[in-house]
């Protein structure tokens, strides 16, 4: 897994992530920023295509995850 730009808003989402699966509001909810909304949602598909996270559907809703090693 190739990490490029990782900023501290990269790092708490990869954080809370690690503790449980969330879905993007959730994210928000956890890191206490909603005014970030679309940095989030870009960083959550960067790291989503650097294969940090993972994502999945349940209930119609987007739910990202911590991917182990």
């Amino acid at each position: 897994m190739k990490i490029n730009k990782i900023s501290n808003l990269h790092k708490k989402i990869v954080s809370v992530l690690k503790k449980e699966p969330l879905t993007g509001y959730q994210i928000l909810e956890r890191i206490q920023n909603t005014s970030l909304i679309l940095n989030v949602y870009k960083i959550l598909d960067d790291l989503n295509k650097q294969g940090v996270i993972k994502t999945s559907t349940r209930d119609k809703m987007k739910i990202y995850s911590f991917k182990k090693k």
